[in-house]
């Protein structure tokens, strides 16, 4: 995907008076009861059904995460949704330290071997898209107003990634075409949906019928082997 986003419109963004609403509506997006942790199961089951993520490694190592997975990635995203009590963090990307922070998660992962940025793309639009696939599944919508609200407000955001996402059906569809080209059962999945299982079993229940239909097929063919 291309950037969307030049970085110089973000701070103009920053100041304008669009600004405060898009965080309160992204806000109400995510802080519906079980959004924020269905959404994160969803993109990390998601992630653990692409063989060309999953290969995607650090020099020592460690996965390319995405940005709902793990302890400093849970915190992360929550700085970035303007969900924390520690004034230091708060604002969302208003907030300098934690435009820093995104900044540096980009440096990390773009460094990766094999990293490409169709990848950080793809992880930047699937997060964008988690909690209004979590809406959907309830068969509910957030306000107009809230949905294009948020959607603005995860453009300016993601482009500090250095990624980039276009309008929501666009962005339903490439991240459907990335899956549809690259999901397939692995060992290395296996194993990452067996640990997701054993800790998080209710949510991914709950995640399950909100996955791209390649990775639903994908998951339940490693369920079988589980």
């Amino acid at each position: 995907m291309e950037l969307d986003v030049p970085p110089i419109e973000v701070f103009g963004y920053l100041q304008s008076p669009e600004y405060e609403a898009d965080l309160a509506a992204t806000g109400r997006v995510w802080g519906r009861p079980l959004v924020l942790e269905t959404a994160g199961v969803f993109v990390f089951l998601t992630y653990l059904t692409l063989p060309a993520l999953l290969d995607v490694r650090s020099a020592s190592g460690s996965p390319a995460r995405s940005v709902l997975d793990g302890e400093r990635e849970r915190a992360f995203l929550l700085y970035l949704l303007g969900f924390t009590d520690d004034v230091s963090w708060r604002g969302g990307i208003r907030n300098p330290r934690v435009r820093q922070r995104m900044t540096s998660l980009y440096v990390h992962h773009s460094r990766f071997p094999g990293m490409q940025p169709q990848y950080l793309d793809f992880i930047a639009a699937v997060m964008s898209l988690a909690p209004l696939r979590v809406w959907a599944a309830a068969e509910a919508a957030p306000p107009d107003g809230d949905r294009s609200c948020y959607w603005r407000y995860m453009r300016h955001a993601v482009s500090l990634l250095g990624a980039g996402i276009v309008d929501e059906e666009a962005t339903q569809d490439r991240c459907a075409a990335f899956i549809e080209t690259h999901a397939a059962p692995s060992p290395e999945g296996l194993r990452l949906l067996k640990s997701l299982v054993q800790h998080h079993p209710r949510y991914v229940e709950l995640a399950m019928p909100i996955l791209f239909k390649p990775s639903q097929s994908t998951v339940n063919a490693l369920f079988m082997e589980h």
